[in-house]
């Protein structure tokens, strides 16, 4: 007798490969062995839709998840691919009901809530006072999103910080190279001023030194023009991160510190 549980395996690894007419044949194989349990051949059906749902044929993964269902009514998976197929096949109503179940089973999942928001926002909000009103217990994989999610809000805010650092010092040294030339401007046009060298001062006329301050400046000013860029370009990312943050947290239904951000 074949190991349905070695062809499930096999099934996966195609799967994983992007191999998914493979992994969908595998998981066919699996669900011929005898004397699968309900939730196993349950699990099989779901993978084996998700295969469907990878190779856009939608209906035969409605069915699969629909008869997944029937033997196992526990299993959020092959509802949230029920979903997402009815979704793709145009019906709405099925697909609305499909991901609202889901999400009362499972408040944290993100991908669901999405859906909602943009298939019927009505419903996407009811069901986010009902899992405020929850207290439940985070998953694993909740906490361990959100900490993710939340290191790389506070990188970010870290690395927004560090720039505007840099920034304030160019400004600092351009207001002394502006300060500098404007006192060398009011000096005869024929005097020859000092200029540090090394560890020495000598003697430049004071068109050089102009000269030598006009180039400082314009580098000065690459610098400052080019670090406002990249500021703007950090803080539009710190910006999305907290928008992650802020989304994990409200699917999961906590509060949580948003860097940046008074609480």
């Amino acid at each position: 007798m074949a190991d349905w549980a070695a062809l499930k395996a096999e099934g996966n690894d195609a799967y994983k490969k992007g191999e998914f007419k493979a992994a969908q044949a595998k998981y066919t194989e699996a669900l011929t062995v005898a004397d699968l349990s309900g939730a196993d051949r349950a699990t099989l059906l779901s993978n084996r839709a998700q295969c469907f749902v990878k190779m856009g044929e939608h209906a035969a993964a409605v069915e699969d998840c629909t008869a997944a269902l029937e033997l196992d009514s526990a299993n959020v998976k092959a509802q949230f691919r029920r979903a997402v197929s009815r979704e793709a096949m145009g019906d709405k109503k099925g697909a609305i009901a499909d991901y609202r179940d889901v999400l009362a089973a499972q408040p944290g999942q993100v991908e669901c809530r999405r859906a909602l928001m943009r298939l019927d926002p009505e419903a996407a909000e009811s069901a986010s006072a009902a899992r405020a009103r929850k207290q439940r217990k985070l998953s694993p994989d909740e906490v361990s999103a959100l900490q993710e999610a939340q290191g790389e809000a506070v990188r970010m805010q870290r690395q927004v910080q560090q720039a505007k650092q840099r920034a304030a010092e160019l400004a600092r040294r351009q207001r002394i190279m502006s300060i500098t030339r404007s006192e060398v401007s009011k000096s005869a046009e024929d005097a020859s001023l000092f200029q540090h060298v090394g560890k020495m001062f000598v003697r430049v006329p004071r068109a050089t030194h102009l000269k030598r301050l006009d180039a400082e400046k314009a580098s000065l000013d690459k610098q400052q023009a080019g670090l406002e860029r990249m500021t703007e370009g950090l803080q539009a990312k710190a910006k999305a991160a907290n928008g992650a943050l802020r989304e994990l947290a409200d699917a999961a239904g906590v509060r949580i510190a948003v860097p940046g951000e008074s609480a």
